[in-house]
């Protein structure tokens, strides 16, 4: 019984990964002959959405969130009447939006909890925000990043001794 799950699960895989091929072809070559810049980008995440949604496994959701982002992004700063950094702002917060909207479709699609997409999620998250905030926005980032810029590497050292601390009590 697990061995013909294990068949069905394979060919709806195979089913599922031959239709997003065919949709994506099918995409850039309409692009070659038809004006669909815009659409490009939201309609492949659908793709990766429906492949996702199809196969319930988490990993479609990845593409999905990150090209929707940047999609949805690129559709609204065409849309959005702000300029230079403001307009900058409304991508970097919908690209954020599509980096959060992994861990929501996988939890709800999938079942499975996969946090590590919000911690890009949120840098992006405040680089929009202190960009749309203007010149305090913009200093609030400087000195964030200023004091991040040394913070980081001391954490990763501390994590890496603590690991190396901890194995050698194993040992």
């Amino acid at each position: 019984m697990n061995e013909q799950m294990s068949q069905d699960s394979k060919r709806r895989d195979s089913v599922v990964l031959g239709v997003v091929l065919v949709v994506v072809g099918a995409l850039f070559l309409l692009g070659q002959v038809l004006d669909v810049g815009l659409l490009i980008l939201p309609l492949l995440a659908v793709a990766f959405l429906v492949a996702g949604i199809v196969t319930r496994a988490a990993g479609w959701f990845v593409p999905t969130g990150i090209v929707g982002g940047i999609g949805l992004g690129v559709v609204m700063m065409e849309r959005s009447t702000l300029s230079g950094d403001g307009e900058g702002a409304v991508f970097l917060l919908n690209f954020a939006l599509g980096w959060a909207s992994i861990t929501l479709l996988a939890r709800v699609f999938s079942g499975e909890t996969v946090r590590w997409p919000l911690i890009p999620a949120g840098v992006l998250a405040l680089l929009g925000g202190g960009l749309l905030a203007g010149d305090k926005g913009q200093r609030v980032l400087e000195l964030v990043f200023t004091v991040g810029g040394y913070a980081w590497p001391i954490a990763l050292v501390v994590a890496g001794v603590t690991m190396l601390l901890k194995t050698r009590g194993r040992a």
